[in-house]
């Protein structure tokens, strides 16, 4: 983000690692809300994510593991979620749910 206040990132990132040192619950709810905005523009994968929460993908992955998920089956949740919901607003065809969800044909979706 050009011109990006260093001082509010730092600031907000020691919030951040600070909330998720005190719950490890935290982490599952930040990446699956993560997820539910990164996955319609198609930026759903664990290094985007991790990058967000100023982690280290393995260690989102360790983090995930402690509480019983990986993050492949958090991310083919929130994807069933979201195509859920754009479904029942039927706006949306099929073909570009599918395209938003990165598959790469109607019929893998």
């Amino acid at each position: 983000v050009p011109n990006r206040d260093l001082e509010v990132y730092d600031f907000l990132s020691a919030q951040l690692e600070a909330g998720v040192a005190r719950s490890g619950a935290g982490i599952e709810a930040a990446t699956r809300s993560l997820l539910d905005m990164l996955i319609p523009a198609r930026q759903g994968r664990i290094e985007v994510v991790a990058g967000q929460l100023g982690l280290h993908p393995r260690t989102l992955q360790r983090h995930l593991g402690k509480l019983g998920y990986t993050f492949s089956q958090l991310l083919e949740e929130q994807k069933r979620a979201t195509a859920e919901r754009m479904l029942r607003r039927g706006d949306t065809s099929l073909v570009e749910i599918a395209a938003q969800l990165g598959d790469a044909e109607q019929s893998a979706f």
